[in-house]
């Protein structure tokens, strides 16, 4: 076994350092798909309520009937007879970047159109009082290899309803074939997916941060390389990213301590914490930081006769400062934000 793991070792290094055209090494496929089943066991949620999009056979088999909302899009996979699903998920072959029209009222509105113009309008109307999903209604999204299937705007578009969709503190779960160059007009097929679209491995918080998540992690799914097209390496990896901060930064005189390992931390939003000092954050940050996946790794210290959010003063995010021991006591006032701070609004964004 050694010497094969060594002849796939050089066999990848002359296929990455030396490409032809058109050249492709895919020697992780049975790998893959058993790295794959392990993630649906693990994320797949037994209790709650979710929205699985494109999962797998396996997948969906994993979900308890009656444990919570269940919701079921199909965009690549074909719609299953009836009597294959619990009478009470709700399935739909809709495109991922609309949870807002439901089926019905968008077909009423397609076959009322009668020209092509009136279609358009149909398709972009804005959505009903009752949405398919509502707002803030779901706690996890299991969406597989949603960054290989999606790109450009209709990408964003769903990851932004995605980020509607969930409770505060919910996460996305999904896959990713990640490369280390940049790699276009590519086609994979991967677990039943058509991939088309390869981010960067550099690329994919950036994606996922500027849809509103936060606190996203990454997880290699196997040793080597699932593939190597054209000299680019394509790595597989599960991605799991969390909402939450969104809303107006309130002064209650909480301290967040980062308890370590690392000397130094920085969150999303640009905020650094040093190992065992004081920070000072509102209310917000200090409610996401004993939520996953921060929970454990920081020590929240209250402040004494903390003020009531409907009373609290705005929170100035826009510097890091230690939270002084006067303030957490009680005996001085936080200082309130300047004028001009990004936090003297309603809502500064982080």
């Amino acid at each position: 076994m050694n010497k094969l793991n060594d002849m796939i070792a050089t066999a990848a290094k002359l296929v990455a350092q030396n490409p032809n055209a058109g050249e492709i090494l895919d020697w992780n496929s049975r790998a893959l798909s058993q790295a794959v089943s392990n993630w649906y066991e693990e994320n797949i949620p037994l209790d709650g309520s979710c929205l699985l999009i494109d999962v797998s056979d396996q997948g969906l088999q994993l979900r308890p009937e009656g444990q919570g909302d269940t919701n079921v899009i199909y965009t690549q996979r074909p719609l299953p007879d009836a009597a294959d699903q619990p009478e009470a998920w709700r399935v739909s072959l809709r495109v991922a970047s609309d949870l807002q029209n439901r089926d019905v009222d968008l077909l009423q509105r397609i076959r009322s159109a009668t020209s092509v113009l009136a279609l358009q309008q149909a398709l972009i109307a804005p959505a009903d009082a009752e949405p398919w999903i509502a707002d803030d209604s779901l706690q996890t999204v299991v969406a597989p290899f949603l960054l290989n299937t999606m790109q450009g705007p209709a990408r964003e578009m769903a990851l932004a309803e995605m980020s509607r969709v969930l409770i505060r503190g919910g996460s996305v779960e999904t896959l990713v074939l990640a490369t280390d160059e940049p790699l276009s007009e590519a086609q994979i097929t991967c677990q039943g997916h058509s991939c088309s679209a390869f981010p960067q491995e550099s690329d994919l918080a950036g994606i996922l941060l500027a849809a509103g998540f936060h606190g996203i992690s990454l997880r290699p799914l196997l040793e080597r390389p699932y593939m190597i097209v054209n000299g680019v390496e394509l790595r597989a990896f599960a991605l799991r990213a969390h909402t939450g901060t969104k809303g107006v930064c309130l002064e209650q005189g909480d301290a967040a301590i980062y308890l370590g390992p690392w000397a130094e931390v920085q969150d999303d939003d640009g905020h650094s914490y040093p190992r065992g000092i004081r920070m000072a954050v509102c209310a917000k940050t200090a409610a996401v930081l004993q939520r996953p996946p921060y929970a454990g790794s920081f020590e929240i210290i209250q402040a004494y006769d903390r003020p009531p959010l409907d009373k609290a003063a705005v929170f100035d995010c826009s510097r890091d400062v230690r939270r002084p021991v006067a303030e957490t006591k009680g005996r001085v006032v936080a200082a309130a934000p300047p004028p001009d701070s990004a936090c003297a609004g309603e809502d500064c964004g982080c």
